[in-house]
């Protein structure tokens, strides 16, 4: 009987490149995914903010592209040394995110004077209490342009192609799955290694039998074989 035809070397490589492309992009996926909704939840989460760093004054420590997370502070806790994140003085929309260089409490509440660790000079205005809208805890090099670009239109389109790319190379079964198998062999029927049913193959053996004078009886030894009725009388 003839076996199942084996898959070819081409058919398993392709379908080896295949999957690999497919992790690949379904790692970048899964990692954009991650990270977008990861900032989306971290205020939620911890009553803290998720910033885009968009300038250079902090750097190299927060290098432009990266993104910081801050917590809420009570301002009477800052200390000379320490990252906060404050509302600019003339305009209290945009945030900034510097390091204390000095503590001034004379006035009964303090005021801080920042300095970005890349600038030369002090920040020109001082910063109340009130403007203080966090500290830093952590911060991440290039999640703010990864998020940036994942909110932006160019962002939307390139989730489409990925995902499109994901199923384009999606490899789907297994070379061997598709193989053709042999067909069922019938009820009663033995496969044998020479194609000969071992049944079929056994030698039946009749051997006369006088039973009685002038009667000849046929007996089978295997497999059973109905005897006639009929007796067959020899001549003299």
């Amino acid at each position: 009987m003839p076996s199942p035809a084996a898959p070819t070397t081409g058919g398993a490589g392709l379908h080896l490149a295949r999957r690999i492309a497919a992790w690949a992009i379904g790692l970048v996926l899964l990692t954009g995914t991650a990270t977008a909704l990861g900032v989306a939840l971290y205020p939620t989460v911890t009553g803290g903010q998720a910033l885009a760093v968009l300038s250079g004054s902090m750097t190299p420590g927060l290098p432009v592209g990266g993104m910081v997370f801050t917590r809420p502070v009570d301002p009477a806790t800052v200390e000379v040394g320490d990252v906060i994140t404050f509302a600019h003085p003339s305009n209290q929309a945009a945030l900034v995110t510097h390091r204390v260089v000095a503590v001034d409490v004379s006035a009964g509440e303090p005021a801080f004077t920042t300095k970005g660790d890349a600038n030369e000079d002090p920040d020109r205005l001082p910063v109340p209490a009130s403007a203080v809208r966090g500290e830093l805890v952590f911060d991440v090099p290039q999640v703010g342009r990864l998020v940036a670009l994942l909110h932006s239109t160019k962002g939307v389109g390139v989730l489409v192609v990925l995902v499109c790319g994901l199923l384009a190379v999606s490899p789907g079964g297994r070379p061997e799955d598709d193989a053709p198998t042999a067909a069922p062999l019938p009820d009663g029927v033995d496969a044998d290694p020479d194609g000969v049913d071992a049944d079929s193959a056994r030698t039946v053996v009749m051997a006369p039998v006088l039973d009685e004078p002038g009667t000849l009886l046929v007996r089978a030894t295997r497999p059973p074989v109905p005897v006639p009725s009929r007796q067959v009388r020899l001549l003299d």
